[in-house]
Protein backbone atom coordinates (compact mmCIF):
# COMPACT_ATOMS: atom_id res chain seq x y z
CA UNK A 1 0.00 0.00 0.00
CA UNK A 2 2.82 2.37 0.86
CA UNK A 3 4.48 1.66 -2.49
CA UNK A 4 1.23 2.47 -4.33
CA UNK A 5 0.84 5.68 -2.32
CA UNK A 6 4.37 6.80 -3.19
CA UNK A 7 4.19 5.66 -6.82
CA UNK A 8 0.92 7.51 -7.48
CA UNK A 9 1.98 10.58 -5.45
CA UNK A 10 -1.04 10.29 -3.19
CA UNK A 11 -1.16 12.19 0.07
CA UNK A 12 -3.47 9.59 1.54
CA UNK A 13 -4.43 6.07 0.58
CA UNK A 14 -7.79 4.93 1.94
CA UNK A 15 -8.28 1.98 4.21
CA UNK A 16 -7.98 -1.30 2.45
CA UNK A 17 -7.95 -4.82 3.81
CA UNK A 18 -7.37 -8.32 2.46
CA UNK A 19 -11.08 -8.84 1.81
CA UNK A 20 -11.34 -5.77 -0.43
CA UNK A 21 -8.14 -6.70 -2.26
CA UNK A 22 -9.50 -10.24 -2.73
CA UNK A 23 -12.73 -8.88 -4.19
CA UNK A 24 -10.84 -6.75 -6.71
CA UNK A 25 -8.62 -9.70 -7.64
CA UNK A 26 -11.65 -11.97 -8.15
CA UNK A 27 -13.36 -9.36 -10.32
CA UNK A 28 -10.16 -8.79 -12.35
CA UNK A 29 -9.64 -12.50 -12.96
CA UNK A 30 -13.30 -13.03 -13.88
CA UNK A 31 -13.11 -10.14 -16.34
CA UNK A 32 -9.90 -11.45 -17.92
CA UNK A 33 -11.24 -15.01 -18.25
CA UNK A 34 -14.46 -13.70 -19.82
CA UNK A 35 -12.40 -11.72 -22.34
CA UNK A 36 -10.42 -14.87 -23.19
CA UNK A 37 -13.66 -16.86 -23.57
CA UNK A 38 -15.05 -14.15 -25.86
CA UNK A 39 -11.83 -14.26 -27.87
CA UNK A 40 -12.08 -18.04 -28.31
CA UNK A 41 -15.68 -17.76 -29.55
CA UNK A 42 -14.77 -15.19 -32.21
CA UNK A 43 -15.31 -16.53 -35.75
CA UNK A 44 -11.89 -15.33 -36.89
CA UNK A 45 -10.25 -17.84 -34.53
CA UNK A 46 -10.28 -21.30 -36.06
CA UNK A 47 -7.41 -22.84 -34.07
CA UNK A 48 -6.05 -22.91 -30.53
CA UNK A 49 -2.56 -23.77 -29.41
CA UNK A 50 -1.82 -24.70 -25.81
CA UNK A 51 1.53 -24.94 -24.05
CA UNK A 52 1.82 -26.25 -20.52
CA UNK A 53 4.43 -26.93 -17.93
CA UNK A 54 4.37 -28.07 -14.33
CA UNK A 55 6.47 -26.42 -11.66
CA UNK A 56 6.74 -26.11 -7.91
CA UNK A 57 6.84 -22.80 -6.08
CA UNK A 58 7.27 -22.71 -2.30
CA UNK A 59 6.26 -26.33 -2.01
CA UNK A 60 3.06 -25.93 -4.05
CA UNK A 61 2.81 -27.62 -7.45
CA UNK A 62 1.32 -25.52 -10.26
CA UNK A 63 0.37 -26.30 -13.83
CA UNK A 64 1.18 -23.29 -15.97
CA UNK A 65 -0.83 -22.96 -19.20
CA UNK A 66 -0.34 -20.61 -22.13
CA UNK A 67 -2.76 -20.05 -25.01
CA UNK A 68 -1.81 -18.90 -28.48
CA UNK A 69 -4.36 -17.85 -31.14
CA UNK A 70 -4.35 -15.82 -34.33
CA UNK A 71 -6.99 -13.11 -33.82
CA UNK A 72 -7.87 -11.09 -36.93
CA UNK A 73 -4.39 -11.54 -38.35
CA UNK A 74 -2.53 -10.85 -35.10
CA UNK A 75 -0.77 -13.58 -33.13
CA UNK A 76 -1.97 -13.39 -29.52
CA UNK A 77 0.12 -15.25 -26.94
CA UNK A 78 -1.52 -15.28 -23.50
CA UNK A 79 -0.25 -16.53 -20.18
CA UNK A 80 -3.53 -18.25 -19.53
CA UNK A 81 -3.47 -19.58 -16.01
CA UNK A 82 -1.33 -21.12 -13.31
CA UNK A 83 -3.55 -23.69 -11.60
CA UNK A 84 -2.44 -25.13 -8.27
CA UNK A 85 -2.52 -28.91 -8.08
CA UNK A 86 -3.36 -30.38 -4.72
CA UNK A 87 -3.38 -34.03 -5.83
CA UNK A 88 -0.34 -35.86 -7.12
CA UNK A 89 0.72 -34.29 -10.38
CA UNK A 90 0.10 -37.33 -12.54
CA UNK A 91 -0.91 -37.01 -16.18
CA UNK A 92 -4.46 -38.10 -15.35
CA UNK A 93 -4.90 -35.54 -12.55
CA UNK A 94 -3.44 -32.76 -14.70
CA UNK A 95 -5.60 -33.78 -17.67
CA UNK A 96 -8.79 -33.86 -15.58
CA UNK A 97 -8.03 -30.44 -14.08
CA UNK A 98 -7.22 -28.96 -17.47
CA UNK A 99 -10.31 -30.36 -19.21
CA UNK A 100 -12.60 -29.09 -16.43
CA UNK A 101 -11.05 -25.64 -16.69
CA UNK A 102 -11.24 -25.51 -20.50
CA UNK A 103 -14.80 -26.88 -20.57
CA UNK A 104 -15.92 -24.22 -18.11
CA UNK A 105 -14.21 -21.46 -20.07
CA UNK A 106 -15.04 -22.51 -23.63
CA UNK A 107 -16.79 -25.82 -24.17
CA UNK A 108 -15.80 -26.14 -27.85
CA UNK A 109 -12.04 -25.94 -27.25
CA UNK A 110 -11.53 -29.53 -28.45
CA UNK A 111 -12.87 -28.55 -31.91
CA UNK A 112 -10.21 -25.85 -32.34
CA UNK A 113 -7.21 -27.45 -30.62
CA UNK A 114 -4.41 -28.07 -33.15
CA UNK A 115 -1.26 -27.94 -31.01
CA UNK A 116 -0.10 -28.89 -27.53
CA UNK A 117 3.39 -27.99 -26.44
CA UNK A 118 5.14 -29.07 -23.26
CA UNK A 119 8.43 -30.14 -21.78
CA UNK A 120 9.76 -33.65 -22.35
CA UNK A 121 8.91 -35.01 -18.90
CA UNK A 122 7.19 -38.41 -19.10
CA UNK A 123 4.08 -37.29 -17.20
CA UNK A 124 3.56 -34.67 -19.89
CA UNK A 125 4.44 -36.59 -23.05
CA UNK A 126 4.05 -40.26 -22.15
CA UNK A 127 3.31 -42.23 -25.30
CA UNK A 128 0.19 -43.97 -23.99
CA UNK A 129 -1.07 -41.97 -21.01
CA UNK A 130 0.84 -38.67 -20.91
CA UNK A 131 -0.97 -35.34 -20.78
CA UNK A 132 -0.25 -34.48 -24.41
CA UNK A 133 -1.42 -37.92 -25.56
CA UNK A 134 -4.66 -37.53 -23.61
CA UNK A 135 -5.21 -34.02 -25.00
CA UNK A 136 -4.59 -35.28 -28.54
CA UNK A 137 -7.18 -38.03 -28.04
CA UNK A 138 -9.74 -35.47 -26.84
CA UNK A 139 -9.27 -33.09 -29.78
CA UNK A 140 -11.45 -33.50 -32.85
CA UNK A 141 -8.54 -32.98 -35.27
CA UNK A 142 -4.95 -34.15 -35.53
CA UNK A 143 -2.84 -32.38 -32.90
CA UNK A 144 0.72 -31.26 -33.51
CA UNK A 145 2.91 -32.05 -30.51
CA UNK A 146 5.86 -29.84 -29.69
CA UNK A 147 8.44 -30.60 -27.03
CA UNK A 148 10.66 -27.92 -25.51
CA UNK A 149 14.22 -28.57 -26.82
CA UNK A 150 16.07 -27.93 -23.52
CA UNK A 151 14.01 -30.65 -21.82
Amino acid sequence: MQHTKERCSLSKLGDINDTIVGQYVHAGIAFALQRIADLCVDESIWALSLAGDGSTHRGQHFFDLRLCVCYRGVLVNLHFVANPQFDRHTALNTFNMLVKFLDALYGLWCRKLINVGTNGESTMVGRFNGLVTRMARTAEHHVLRIWCPPH
